[in-house]
């Protein structure tokens, strides 16, 4: 990364407003220069199935990113193997982006597996090899997409993403090592926020328990530690000082 250092001491105005300046050795350019965009083989719902090879909605795109996810939809082995032999399987390296609703939601697949998805929900951007997927992906957490996604669908990120526009949105594009570093870079630090953050919300957790141990402790035990106590008669209750009493509420207020 230090080596690389040396190439920022220049920068250029980027033809897309949302980038602004770039180092000079950029490029900004044109997603479908780098992918072809296109769609899924239409599934009609009378086709799904309670088991099979998974199918994805939109809504399932943000969810797949927990481990104990389980999709409720499926098709057929059969469906799924007509399909991809008329669109082409789907590939390491790919990206699938919602289209509908929440905009710009994505998937990048890191390994092969199996699934399919709903046309017109989701938008399949198939790598052609000239990006690193990788840096692409965290590009849509970014304004540079993001922004666009807003502009074009004349929405906020609520609304619809056609594949016309996604083609023509405009990205910065360094060199293919400087992707590599970058996409290494920022998943290394991610991770070790993301680290930080477990670590806080263990102790957050910790320190919530401990509060309401407090209160629960004070206000059925009382201040002194050394007070004789005695059996409340109310299980969830148990013991109290032996001077206290146990009233319903509703003769008290």
């Amino acid at each position: 990364m230090s080596d690389l250092l040396t190439y920022y001491n220049s920068y250029k105005k980027s033809n897309n407003v949302f980038i602004g300046k770039i180092p000079s050795h950029w490029k900004d350019e044109k997603l479908k220069r780098h992918f072809k965009i296109t769609s899924s083989k239409r599934v009609f719902e009378h086709q799904w199935k309670s088991k099979g090879i998974p199918f994805y909605r939109a809504r399932d795109i943000s969810n797949l990113h927990d481990p104990s996810y389980l999709p409720d939809i499926f098709i057929s082995e059969e469906l799924y193997q007509k399909n991809i032999a008329l669109h082409g399987p789907i590939n390491v390296g790919d990206i699938i982006v919602t289209a509908v609703g929440t905009l710009g939601e994505v998937l990048l697949i890191e390994e092969e597996k199996e699934f399919y998805f709903k046309d017109g929900n989701i938008i399949w951007f198939k790598n052609q090899g000239s990006v690193k997927s990788e840096y692409i992906r965290l590009l849509f957490e970014t304004p540079i997409i993001l922004e666009q996604i807003k502009y074009t669908s004349n929405s906020t990120t609520v609304g619809t993403l056609t594949i016309d526009n996604a083609k023509n949105f405009l990205i910065p594009i360094p060199t293919i090592n400087e992707q590599r570093l970058i996409a290494n870079y920022v998943n290394q630090k991610t991770s070790e926020i993301d680290a930080l953050i477990a670590d806080k919300e263990k102790l957050i957790t910790l320190l919530e328990e401990k509060r309401q141990a407090v209160i629960t402790e004070t206000v059925t035990k009382g201040l002194d530690p050394t007070v004789q106590m005695k059996d409340s008669g109310i299980e969830w209750i148990g013991e109290i000082p032996k001077h206290w009493e146990v009233i319903k509420l509703k003769y008290l207020v």
